[in-house]
C-alpha cells in the first residue's frame, strides 16, 4: 500500500480517520495536491472536504488528474478511491462527479465483467 492525500486547509486525516493507520500525505490547496502526486505518485486514496471538492480547486486538481491519467503522467486504476468529508469530520460519500465519471466510463469493461450473472 502507498500513501493517502488528505486535501483541506483546516483539518487534519487523524480528525476525519482517528482509527486509521496510514501515511498520510497532507496539502491545503490546488498547488500542494499537484505537488505531493507528482514527487509521491498516485495515492490509494484522496480524502477531501466536500467544500474544497466543490470548490474551483478542487474542480481543477479533479481535471488535472485526468489530464495527467490521458498524458500518461500518473496511471489512475480502477482502485483508486476519492472520498469527502464534512466540516465535522464525517465521511458524506463520494468525491468529484467529473473524476467519477471518467473512471466508470475508463473501466467500464472491466466493471461489467465482474458483475453477477
Amino acid at each position: 500500500m502507498g500513501y493517502r492525500l488528505f486535501i483541506d486547509p483546516t483539518t487534519t486525516p487523524q480528525t476525519v480517520y482517528p482509527g486509521i493507520e496510514g501515511y498520510w500525505q497532507q496539502a491545503a490547496n490546488h498547488d500542494q495536491a499537484v505537488m505531493a502526486v507528482v514527487l509521491n505518485g498516485l495515492p490509494d486514496e484522496v480524502c477531501a472536504s466536500k467544500a474544497w471538492s466543490e470548490s474551483d480547486d478542487g474542480q481543477q486538481f479533479a481535471r488535472w488528474l485526468v489530464s495527467a491519467d490521458l498524458d500518461g503522467t500518473i496511471r489512475l486504476n480502477e482502485h483508486f478511491i476519492w472520498r469527502c468529508h464534512d466540516a465535522g469530520g464525517t465521511v458524506v460519500g463520494e468525491g468529484n462527479q467529473a473524476l467519477t465519471e471518467y473512471l466508470n466510463s475508463k473501466f467500464f469493461k472491466c466493471r461489467l465483467n465482474v458483475l453477477p450473472r
